[in-house]
């Protein structure tokens, strides 16, 4: 069997492997738990029970252990135990008496009660240190269990701000690819002006920057007035056109 002091040692490393808190109180209740199970599973089962993640770590560190410490062997019950030191130190009492010629059965009564009392005093002491040992365990393991979901917490709020951020930003990339392929599609689309239209473009700006209504109406009416000469010749055009058609076999006197 291992060394106490070393097994200590190995105990306290791995506790703060396996669950990054390590105490001395835990090292030996975690020992004790060890010596008392009755198999590595049975060591694993209550490793898990006072917060050990189940793992292929904690299996095999509660094999190891299993492995390093002496286990109580099967034997008489506490009570049996008791019950035959009693018989035990009556004998003796018995002895006594018939050694001295005096028996005093009242006295062998009153001291087996007296022990059966400082046994349970002492039985009850030991569950109250065990209890307090468990309590000490579970409240250390219950901050290191708050202690490590307030670390998760912040991680998580930092990943969902990131992931917030790249969503933004990703919108925000998509945004600007689509305008930029509206604003190029527009620009194909447009149809190119004319050398009129141009100087037309021109005047009217002009006329807008310098805010000169009368300036405007003017440069409106001159472009109304080209369309329309515009188009009238367009349409006496047409007019020749049916007319050569209509009379292209009629001679002229």
């Amino acid at each position: 069997m291992a060394d106490e002091s070393y097994l200590r040692t190995r105990v306290s490393d791995k506790l703060m492997s396996l669950i990054g808190y390590s105490k001395s109180v835990v090292v030996q209740y975690v020992i004790r738990l060890s010596k008392e199970s009755s198999s590595p599973a049975d060591l694993v089962r209550k490793l898990v029970e006072i917060g050990f993640s189940s793992s292929i770590e904690t299996r095999s560190f509660a094999e190891d252990m299993y492995a390093k410490v002496p286990h109580n062997q099967a034997g008489p019950s506490n009570y049996q135990r008791a019950q035959y030191a009693k018989k035990q130190r009556a004998y003796k009492l018995l002895d006594d008496d018939d050694d001295t010629g005096t028996i005093t059965p009242a006295a062998v009564s009153s001291e087996g009660k007296s022990d059966s009392r400082q046994k349970h005093f002492r039985k009850k002491r030991k569950i109250g240190d065990d209890e307090d040992n468990e309590d000490i365990i579970h409240k250390g393991h219950g901050q290191h269990v708050q202690n490590q979901t307030s670390r998760i917490d912040e991680d998580d709020n930092d990943s969902e701000e990131e992931r917030r951020r790249d969503q933004e930003e990703r919108a925000q990339l998509e945004r600007n690819i689509r305008e930029r392929d509206a604003a190029g599609t527009r620009k194909l689309m447009k149809p190119k002006l004319t050398e009129e239209e141009k100087e037309e473009h021109i005047r009217r700006s002009k006329a807008l920057e310098d805010n000169n209504t009368l300036k405007l109406r003017k440069v409106s009416r001159q472009v109304y007035l080209q369309k329309r000469r515009d188009q009238k010749l367009l349409e006496l055009k047409d007019e020749i056109v049916d007319h050569g058609y209509i009379f292209e076999d009629v001679k002229l006197n």
